[in-house]
């Protein structure tokens, strides 16, 4: 028996209730009683202003699916031609030797935050390494992935943070 002023939990659990076993389903209704709404009676009324927002949402879509493609038309357009694309790459291929050390790798960088708990970081450059080819540079599976793009140079340089507890070494791989 429950507390007075509080209601029997078997009570709000419902007459569908067991305490030995699982939930049953209510019965069903009488055969006598036929079912109401518009599936039962055949109709195919929508109801007021619902073909309304079927028309604008069709519209919007159309809209949408245009200015998708318009966009995907124009970006072809503006990025050129294949033989353009490709000139671009071979001469960014080899910036690398026109932009010095110092703009590849900073001799500090600083990282706000970077830290545990929060904390503030800083990295001091130590050496940066000549560059050279990509032979024996990685791992197994990481010269795996870089081959179908390939690697024409690689540039490294090697960092220590200021705590001198960790030394990380960067590099970029030109493709």
């Amino acid at each position: 028996m429950p507390p007075a002023g509080r209601p029997d939990p078997a009570a709000l659990r419902g007459p569908a209730y067991h305490p030995d076993g699982p939930l049953t389903p209510p019965p069903c209704p009488p055969a006598d009683n036929p079912p109401h709404g518009p599936a039962a009676t055949g109709s195919t009324a929508t109801g007021p202003g619902r073909g309304r927002g079927r028309l604008t949402a069709v519209a919007l879509c159309l809209v949408l699916g245009a200015g998708l493609l318009g966009g995907a038309a124009a970006g072809t357009w503006l990025t050129g031609s294949e033989t353009e694309r490709a000139a671009g790459f071979h001469a960014a291929a080899e910036l690398w030797r026109e932009i010095p050390v110092d703009d590849l790798f900073p001799r500090e960088l600083r990282g706000d935050g970077a830290g545990p708990g929060g904390a503030d970081r800083r990295w001091t450059r130590l050496a940066a390494a000549p560059d050279g080819n990509c032979k024996h540079a990685f791992d197994e599976l990481l010269a795996r992935a870089l081959s179908p793009v390939g690697c024409r140079r690689l540039v490294r340089a090697t960092y220590v943070d200021e705590t001198t507890t960790s030394v990380t070494t960067v590099g970029m791989v030109f493709t």
